[in-house]
C-alpha cells in the first residue's frame, strides 16, 4: 500500500515481475470509494499517478 497526501504520483518496483501481473485501486478515504488505478511501465517499475490532489490510498497486488 502506498499513502498519498497531496495527490501527484509514485513509482513502485515490482522486482523483475511483470507489470501485467498486477492489480492497483485507489482507495479516496474521504468518502471509501474504489477506482481503478491506470498505469505505466518505467523501467521494471510502475508509474501510478493519484486521480486527484487530494489524499489517496494505492493498494497494488498481484493477481
Amino acid at each position: 500500500m502506498v499513502y498519498l497526501g497531496n495527490g501527484g504520483q509514485t513509482t513502485v518496483d515490482l522486482q523483475g515481475h511483470p507489470p501485467d501481473k498486477f492489480v492497483g485501486r485507489w482507495l479516496n478515504p474521504r468518502s471509501g470509494e474504489w477506482k481503478r488505478a491506470a498505469y505505466a511501465a518505467d523501467n521494471g517499475g510502475v508509474v501510478l499517478a493519484a486521480p486527484s490532489e487530494e489524499d489517496w490510498v494505492l493498494r497494488l497486488r498481484r493477481q
